[in-house]
């Protein structure tokens, strides 16, 4: 950003993308616009650019100490000497711009406001927000995340009324403004125990990914695949940070604990080192998978499995900044999320009721792993980028290791395994009332071939009697006539289960 330090405007390149922004969201100011903007993109020059060109009375709002700073350096780069209403800042009356905390403005009076602008908006429906807004009936309002959608997947149609999409990642990275990141990732480890905002359980995800084989295979995956570079892990809990941090170090690697009770001046001292280079790994707990903004970060270590896709955005977001002091960007993803919740390069179509759905054909997990290196790639590829391994479909299968973050080979695993999956599976079919189609295709997913299912058991395939063929082409022919396939649908679904046509008659 070129900026000057005074003047009613600054002069600020606008990148193309953030120009069409500008322009889409000051057409639709009088319809609560959200402005949609992937993690990395210049969400808060853009808007700032917005609040300056508008030159009206703002009140900037942002849920963390963080962000509330980040803002009013922002909008200071345009001369617009923004006010910073929280605790222990000094206040600057009359500025065009007060930025705040929420916590902070909703225990203070209203200041003058024509305009009320949100970062990190899909928090909005917290009834801290609602107060807030409601003392600003005639103000315009713009809401402002990479994520329009609340982390329970619900739209945030209750709080605004339109989406200016101002890029996709794609586009960003085939531009050069975003990093495409190299992703390294387990199947599935198919959690239990949600809670009612559909999230998995602290002591569900500690019980999962903290025993001490998974905690030492984080470290060697690191040394393995990291690259050395400057490196951000997002833990379940304080206790799991720690370990983990504990881990590193015994393997000499400089690493360091952050958590939401870190004292400010600590805090800003870990970060520095770590911007600085000096400390190479920092284990954090709900401290920087939103607003914290290095550039330089190269790695993620995913070691908290999570049921929201929102998170899941915004976490592998905070190292696909461009830089050029970094060669690349690697998501060492032992939780599995990827599985979960399919590539973050993936388009989202978003909507202001519903939860996003992934936009053109697939599923949104489309990819696969290599046998060789473990790299996560688009299904359909031939050859992987990283190693050059040739992919043969036929002999794909997946197994689950734990501590490793995947194993390819042309064993297929035992019944028993299969059981144990497949009733996995099942149990999340049933919880989240899914069709049981769904559960053939995850399965299929996790392992490469179709299962053999009958009255809720996993069958041997080379081993199926008469009865069992004919009981499976009984259902895949019920599936057909209800989904309305061509009569030939079936014969290609009984082959890919046991090897050869089928030899019954409809």
């Amino acid at each position: 950003m070129e900026a000057s330090a005074e003047g009613e405007e600054a002069e600020v390149n606008l990148r193309p993308y953030q120009k069409r922004a500008v322009e889409d969201v000051v057409a639709q100011l009088g319809d609560r616009p959200v402005l949609t903007m992937p993690t990395g993109s210049g969400k808060t020059v853009t808007a700032s650019h917005i609040v300056a060109h508008l030159g009206k009375p703002t009140l900037w709002l942002a849920h963390r100490r963080e962000l509330v700073q980040q803002a009013a350096d922002t909008l200071n780069g345009y001369g617009l000497k923004a006010g910073v209403l929280m605790a222990g800042e000094p206040t600057r009356p009359g500025a065009q711009v007060q930025v705040a905390s929420v916590q902070t403005a909703v225990r203070r009076d209203p200041v003058p406001a024509d305009l009320v602008v949100i970062d990190e908006c899909h928090h909005v429906r917290a009834t801290t927000y609602k107060r807030l807004l409601d003392r600003y009936p005639r103000a315009s309002v713009l809401g402002l995340t990479a994520t329009p959608f609340r982390t329970d997947g619900k739209g945030l149609g209750d709080a605004f009324g339109s989406i200016v999409v101002a890029a996709y990642p794609d586009e960003l990275i085939r531009d050069g403004y975003l990093v495409e990141p190299i992703v390294y990732a387990p199947a599935d480890p198919m959690l239990k125990g949600t809670n009612r905002a559909g999230e998995y359980t602290e002591e569900t995800m500690f019980r999962a990914m903290s025993k001490p084989k998974i905690t030492g295979n984080i470290v060697r995956t690191w040394q393995a695949r990291g690259r050395n570079g400057r490196t951000i892990c997002f833990a379940v809990n304080v206790k799991h940070s720690q370990s983990i941090v504990a881990e590193f170090r015994k393997a000499g690697v400089p690493s360091e604990h952050l958590d939401g009770k870190t004292a400010k001046g600590l805090r800003d001292a870990i970060l520095y080192r770590l911007r600085k280079g000096v400390t190479k790994v920092v284990s954090n707990v709900g401290v920087v998978n939103e607003g914290y903004d290095l550039p330089a970060l190269e790695v993620a270590i995913i070691a908290r499995p999570t049921a929201s896709l929102c998170w899941h955005l915004q976490a592998v977001g905070r190292i696909m900044r461009a830089s050029p002091a970094k060669l690349g960007a690697i998501v060492l993803d032992h939780a599995g999320n990827h599985i979960r919740h399919g590539m973050v390069t993936q388009r989202l179509e978003y909507s202001l009721d519903d939860a996003p759905v992934r936009k053109g054909d697939g599923d949104p997990s489309a990819s696969k792993r290599c046998p060789e290196c473990f790299l996560v790639v688009p299904l359909g590829g031939r050859e992987c980028p990283e190693c050059g391994y040739e992919f043969v479909p036929s002999t794909r299968e997946i197994r689950h290791v734990e501590g490793e973050l995947v194993r390819l080979n042309g064993e297929r695993p035992s019944v028993e395994t299969q059981q144990e999956a497949w009733g996995r599976i099942e149990w999340r079919r049933k919880k989240f009332g899914y069709k049981p189609g769904w559960s053939i295709f995850q399965f299929e997913r996790f392992y490469g071939f179709k299962p053999l299912v009958v009255a809720g058991q996993i069958g041997d395939p080379a081993g199926a009697t008469h009865g069992q063929k004919y009981s499976v082409w009984l259902r895949l022919e019920e599936q057909r006539r209800d989904r309305g396939h061509k009569p030939g649908w079936t014969g290609y679904q009984f082959k890919a289960v046991f090897g050869h046509w089928p030899r019954f008659a409809a």
